[in-house]
């Protein structure tokens, strides 16, 4: 990855469905907002896409973003609300109404939820099973759950998936 004065070119492997997702350069005019703390930072662009960016790159970012005057925004994090029930740790009641009270102030009802927690269900459980991951998922986690799909499959979950977490204000 490079990050230069008009935008940022990013490297992916060969034929991979992140690059024709993602693609490879990107102006810091299609930057809509970024978020540079977020783990892994991202850049929201104005098609609706989010590419994330390495964290090694984060201060380098930072610095690239306020020069290029693209709009800094902390959005909330719905994807992390959403996969919460699949962390290895206890999903009490407390933790779970303090998720979907969130959710739904974001515009989520709880057959929505239901569906959503249903359709990444194999994934996710896969993931919590190989890393035992107790801390945190979010939206990066999700794509990388989903990372064996078929690459159209991916291209079209992909794009779901950054819909869902641009409902967040």
């Amino acid at each position: 990855m490079t990050i230069g004065p008009d935008g940022i070119t990013l490297r992916w492997p060969l034929g991979s469905a992140e690059e024709r997702y993602s693609g490879t350069w990107i102006a810091w005019s299609a930057v809509r907002d970024a978020d540079p703390d977020m783990f892994p930072p991202e850049l929201r662009l104005t098609d609706g896409r989010t590419v994330f960016i390495s964290r090694e790159r984060q201060a380098e970012l930072a610095v690239a973003l306020t020069a290029a005057q693209v709009p800094v925004r902390k959005r909330g994090d719905v994807w992390s609300n959403l996969l919460e029930p699949f962390l290895d740790i206890d999903y009490d009641e407390v933790t779970r109404a303090g998720c979907e009270s969130k959710l739904h102030a974001w515009g989520f009802d709880d057959q929505e939820i239901k569906q959503i927690r249903d359709r990444v269900w194999d994934w996710m459980t896969a993931l919590t099973l190989a890393t035992s991951e107790w801390g945190n998922y979010g939206h990066h986690d999700v794509l990388l759950a989903a990372g064996n799909l078929p690459a159209e499959r991916y291209l079209a979950f992909r794009a779901w998936a950054d819909t869902i977490a641009a409902r967040a204000p």
